[in-house]
């Protein structure tokens, strides 16, 4: 069950029709019966002419596995073409679910993976006690389970409450090929019983990009969740494994020695606001790396990327825009309410002309805004920004740094590729970085303390404050 294998054999019903089945990789080969084969086929592709109906729009398809001798799921990609070949149907998966035996209502998955480890440091599960002498002894306890669990947090996706909490797993073995001790930290989720598939695939999608979230980068290697029924006194013995073979990334291993990441402690309490806010997709998350050394390197991509997350982040932060004082907020009105009159007398395009003057208005520039964080986050200067541009010779300037930003950045979206580049933006530019996790944290009611501990973590600003 535990053993990942490169083939799966069985039988599936697939509309109405049994078919035998090899799995391999993300290809799913329907194969009819022998004295059938010509007829399914046949019937198959006839029937979705006349329905249009050769994409896929299961949800998922149930069979048994030869080889596990248990219930097999699997999860098609949606809307994609069913191919044929040799007489079988070829359908494209992008995760699968083995059961351990019958399928059984599941209440908790369970996700594990070398990021988790230094999220929820596993160090924390250990207590050293050891006496060096002639004869050198050292001995090692484990904290209990229940004190290596995070509290509870609340969220909410597609009408279910889920609760998300960190623990860890403890496995002591005798066998010589084995470490004596071994602790994996893992992330949680638990709701109430479900035999839903495709729920436990959005689980899996949450936890992801909740892990991308506090590493910074996309290669996030995450193959496997557990799947577990609760048995009875709080017992969630593991029911079965969703395996994602979509997800094919490589574990990044310098972010990891570095123990480049945002730890669980930093965010303690506002877990559950953060992946509600994933689930529903409205933090931003499209301006994250591929890989850290990706991270490393700005395109003209990364630009508008970057300075769009920071935009999408303040208007969350500041709702009603930027503090303005009473005589811009009078300008504005007699401005508003001008424009408004011309636009009601108006029509054509000259109505559609006023309404987006109107939208000017309202709106705030990204110069103006950087300049309203610079107010509003004067730590991030203190710590950090200071010390960068020092590094680098010049002196942080919100102000100049918005319009550095907001010109650069108008430059690329609208391909004026002939303007001179201004190299200053660049630095600009891996300072919003930062800026960007600042103003996501303080949305979620994170202490500036801690905001700082999570972007020196993440990012190694210390290091960098002292010019290594």
């Amino acid at each position: 069950m535990s053993v990942d294998l490169k083939l799966y054999s069985g039988y599936v019903v697939f509309r109405n029709e049994t078919y035998a089945f090899a799995f391999s990789d993300d290809e799913l080969h329907l194969i009819p019966p022998e004295e059938r084969k010509d007829a399914c086929i046949d019937t198959f592709f006839l029937n979705s002419l006349r329905s249009n109906e050769d994409a896929v729009n299961e949800d998922y398809i149930e069979g048994e596995c030869y080889e596990t001798n248990s219930r097999i799921v699997f999860l098609p990609v949606k809307n994609s073409l069913v191919d044929s070949i040799n007489s079988s149907l070829i359908i494209k998966i992008f995760a699968y679910i083995l059961f351990n035996h019958r399928p059984a209502e599941f209440s908790r998955i369970a996700f594990s993976c070398p990021e988790i480890n230094h999220i929820h440091p596993i160090t924390q599960a250990i207590r050293h006690e050891s006496i060096m002498e002639d004869d050198v002894v050292f001995s090692v306890r484990t904290m209990p389970n229940e004190k290596t669990c995070t509290e509870r947090q609340l969220f909410h996706i597609d009408g279910h409450d889920v609760y998300a909490y960190f623990g860890m797993i403890q496995t002591a073995s005798a066998k010589v090929d084995r470490p004596p001790l071994s602790i994996t930290a893992s992330l949680y989720f638990d709701f109430e019983p479900t035999l839903d598939y495709g729920f436990a695939y959005r689980l899996w999608q949450t936890a992801y990009h909740f892990i991308r979230f506090l590493c910074y980068r996309n290669n996030i290697s995450l193959p496997v969740a557990t799947l577990h029924s609760l048995y009875k006194d709080d017992l969630y013995p593991k029911c079965a494994e969703l395996r994602v073979v979509a997800n094919k990334e490589e574990t990044e291993t310098y972010p990891l020695e570095t123990d480049r990441c945002i730890k669980q402690a930093f965010i303690a309490g506002s877990e559950g606001k953060i992946l509600s806010d994933i689930a529903q997709n409205t933090i931003c998350l499209r301006h994250i790396p591929e890989t850290y050394k990706a991270g490393k390197h700005f395109n003209e991509a990364r630009y508008v990327l970057i300075t769009a997350a920071f935009e999408w982040e303040f208007q969350r932060l500041y709702p009603d825009g930027i503090t303005k004082s009473d005589e811009s907020r009078a300008a504005e009105a007699a401005v508003t309410k001008a424009l408004t009159q011309l636009k009601e007398e108006a029509g054509g395009k000259q109505r559609k002309i006023y309404k987006r003057l109107l939208k000017l208005v309202e709106s705030s520039s990204i110069a103006s805004d950087i300049v309203q964080v610079g107010e509003d986050f004067p730590f991030m200067a203190e710590l950090f920004g200071n010390r960068m541009y020092e590094l680098n010779g010049a002196v942080l300037d919100y102000a100049e740094m918005g319009k550095r930003l907001s010109s650069q950045r108008n430059h690329f979206a609208h391909a004026d590729m002939d303007k001179p580049f201004d190299e200053d933006s660049i630095m600009d530019l891996a300072y919003v970085e930062w800026i960007v996790y600042a103003v996501q944290l303080r949305y979620y009611e994170v202490s500036d303390r801690n905001i700082q501990q999570a972007i020196n973590s993440l990012f190694h600003l210390n290091r960098l404050m002292l010019g290594e």
